[in-house]
C-alpha cells in the first residue's frame, strides 16, 4: 500500500481507538477496518496488490458493516454495545472516503457522485454539500448522485432522462385522478 493509504489507515485506526468505549488495541483496531473492506485479515489487505483507496477509483470502496460485526464477535476480550459497528463503520468511511470536492470538507463521509455517462467520476461529495442542495442532486429515477449541472429541470440524470414526462393522455388522467382526490 502506499504512503497515502498507510496514513489514513493509521488514522481510522487511532480513531477507533479513541473513539471505543473500552479502547480497542491497535490490532483490533486494524482488523476492523480489514474486515469493513471484507477481507478476513489485517495482513491479507496489506498483501492484495488491488487494494486501494484512489479517489478515481470509488468502486474500491465499498464497505461491509455485517463484517465489521462478525469481526468484532471473534475478537477476544472486546465487549461492544449494540450500536458500536455502526459507529465502527462511519468512522472507517470517516477517515477512508477522499474530501469534500466542492468544499474541501475533510474527516467527514463522502460519496462518489456520477459522471454525465452514469459512472462515477473523481468527484465526492459529502453529506452536508448534499443537503446545501448547490453542488449535487439525486436523480429523481435511479436516485443517484449527480453533478447539479448534469440534472435536468425534472431532476432526471442523463441516462433517464425524459423518463418523467406525461403524455397528454397519462397528465389527463394524472389531474382527473387529483381532481376526484380532492373533492369535498
Amino acid at each position: 500500500m502506499v504512503y497515502y493509504e498507510n496514513q489514513l489507515i493509521k488514522k481510522a485506526a487511532d480513531t477507533l481507538r479513541q473513539s471505543s468505549p473500552n479502547k480497542l488495541k491497535a490490532s483490533h483496531a486494524y482488523e476492523l477496518i480489514a474486515a469493513a473492506f471484507n477481507y478476513q485479515s489485517y495482513a491479507a489487505m496489506r498483501a492484495d496488490p488491488n487494494f486501494s483507496l484512489d479517489p478515481d477509483e470509488p468502486e474500491n470502496f465499498d464497505f461491509f458493516k455485517s463484517k465489521i460485526r462478525d469481526r468484532l464477535k471473534r475478537l477476544n476480550g472486546v465487549e461492544y454495545e449494540p450500536w458500536f459497528p455502526d459507529e465502527c463503520l462511519d468512522i472507517i468511511k470517516a477517515n477512508t472516503t477522499p474530501p469534500c470536492s466542492y468544499t474541501g470538507e475533510e474527516g467527514t463521509i463522502t460519496y462518489p457522485v456520477n459522471s454525465e455517462d452514469g459512472s462515477p467520476g473523481g468527484t465526492w461529495v459529502s453529506d452536508k454539500a448534499i443537503q446545501a442542495g448547490e453542488f449535487v442532486g439525486k436523480c429523481i429515477v435511479c436516485g443517484e448522485l449527480y453533478d447539479i449541472e448534469d440534472l435536468n429541470k425534472n431532476g432526471e440524470c442523463p441516462i433517464h432522462e425524459g423518463e418523467t414526462d406525461l403524455s397528454p393522455t397519462e397528465r389527463d388522467d394524472w389531474n382527473d385522478y387529483l381532481e376526484n382526490i380532492n373533492k369535498p
